[in-house]
């Protein structure tokens, strides 16, 4: 017995076929790749939110800043301009003993601004 062939596809068909199943996973792709992004996209602007309070508390912080130390910051009483190096001079001060009242100077004008006076007694 012989058996009977069903005619199969002619190439032309299959190659249609082929491209037809190319052509939708390229668009299924696409769509899960959009999805994916549009999945994304909260997250991408909560990031931008984010960086952006972050960038502006920054910006406040170096603005006010200087303005506030220069506010607190101690003074010279005759020529009213602000002591630098405070730190430095507290951490001298906290380290050393003097045994006589020494003048702290003004930098700029040179005056006694006070007499530090840590004159520890010797047992």
């Amino acid at each position: 017995m012989t058996e009977a062939r069903q005619p199969g596809l002619t190439f032309r068909e299959f190659l249609d076929s082929v491209q037809g199943y190319w052509g939708a996973c390229r668009e299924h792709d696409g769509h899960m790749l959009l999805l994916f992004g549009l999945a994304l996209l909260p997250l991408l602007i909560a990031i931008e939110f984010a960086l952006l309070a972050i960038s502006l508390v920054a910006i406040h912080i170096l603005w006010n800043a200087r303005k506030f130390y220069r506010k607190v910051a101690p003074k010279c009483p005759t020529c009213k301009s602000t002591m630098r190096d405070v730190d430095g001079l507290m951490m001298i001060m906290g380290l050393q003993y003097v045994e006589r009242p020494t003048p702290i100077h003004c930098m700029h004008c040179e005056n006694v601004i006070v007499f530090w006076n840590d004159v520890r007694q010797q047992s």
